[in-house]
């Protein structure tokens, strides 16, 4: 930047520079770019904090026009034919095949990147109530976010607590009070977690499909010590519900969810929990369509006989 003064001397130059602003002289400013604001005259008694705001106001700007020209690029390619429809449903199966990841931490991590790729990839996500229905419970904070956006779709609860806290507890707590939602829920928790986490669940759970509860590994050391699944467990609606696995839990062998199933696995339960064969065989009785039973560590007393017959069940494992 050069400053043509002409007829002062130098001290004249600066003082009267300073003192009546850019109004009284030639700015000649070649290849060269000088925000709006230096213009002011306001701009002379600006503190170096108040400029560093002002041109990080404008760089603010720049960058969001920038963002719009991207987004409006972005309309043009390909991907952005499909119907929002369509790709809500690409959407759907790439977060079903995170959900049942070995990792929990992918679980939702594996797939969340779709809502960074564009801005109408991320409007089509965040209008998608059936990809926020895979909820997962290592933040509470995206528990609860999830459970929003899900609006009033079919949940999938996945909640693995190794390590445990009172919001974890309380952000699931939040989901089970809409049971009636849940289509599949799994918990992996110690017995204290299980008795929490239980406390206030209703009793009604009319599209659940699957329920899987276990405790943790480290039980299978302790034979009698396992979650005491209470009498009035679900005992109003489970009429959906096919897929029950249970480890490390103690079920009344007349409970209403011991009915209609497809598929039963039943491990480690207490040995005071275990069934007379009459009790077991009476059980099976409620499951004309079973075709997978998995019984390890939960069968009668070996002095009392027992004969499992069904001609629909395929797969019988008795431990």
């Amino acid at each position: 930047m050069s400053v043509v003064l002409a007829g002062l001397t130098s001290a004249t130059k600066t003082n009267r520079f300073w003192q009546y602003g850019y109004e009284s002289w030639s700015l000649n400013v070649p290849n060269g770019y000088v925000p709006h604001e230096c213009f002011s005259p306001t701009y002379r008694t600006e503190t170096p904090d108040d400029a560093r705001r002002h041109i990080d106001e404008e760089i603010l700007r720049m960058e969001e026009s920038i963002r719009t020209l991207k987004s409006r690029r972005n309309t043009h390619s390909p991907i952005s034919r499909l119907p929002p429809e369509l790709l809500a449903k690409v959407f759907v199966m790439c977060a079903e095949g995170y959900f049942n990841h070995s990792n929990p931490m992918l679980r939702v991590k594996g797939w969340i990147h779709i809502t960074h790729v564009s801005r109408y990839w991320r409007t089509v996500a965040c209008n998608a109530p059936n990809l926020w229905a895979y909820i997962i419970f290592h933040s509470p904070n995206w528990s609860k976010e999830m459970l929003r956006r899900s609006k009033m779709a079919p949940l999938f609860i996945d909640a693995h607590f190794s390590v445990v806290t009172r919001r974890m507890v309380e952000s699931i707590q939040l989901a089970l009070k809409q049971m009636n939602r849940i289509k599949k829920l799994t918990v992996v928790a110690s017995v204290p977690t299980m008795e929490k986490v239980f406390a206030e669940l209703p009793t009604s759970a009319p599209i659940l499909q699957s329920l899987s509860l276990s405790g943790p590994r480290q039980s299978a050391m302790h034979g009698d010590y396992a979650y005491d699944i209470p009498e009035d467990f679900l005992s109003e609606d489970t009429s959906s519900l096919r897929w029950l696995e249970l480890s490390h839990c103690d079920i009344k062998w007349t409970s209403p969810i011991l009915s209609g199933l497809t598929y039963m696995k039943i491990h480690y339960t207490s040995t005071v929990a275990r069934p007379t064969t009459i009790q077991l065989l009476d059980a099976l009785q409620k499951m004309p369509q079973l075709q997978t039973l998995d019984l390890v560590h939960c069968l009668p007393p070996m002095n009392d006989p027992m004969i499992l017959h069904s001609s629909q069940c395929h797969s019988v494992i008795v431990s």
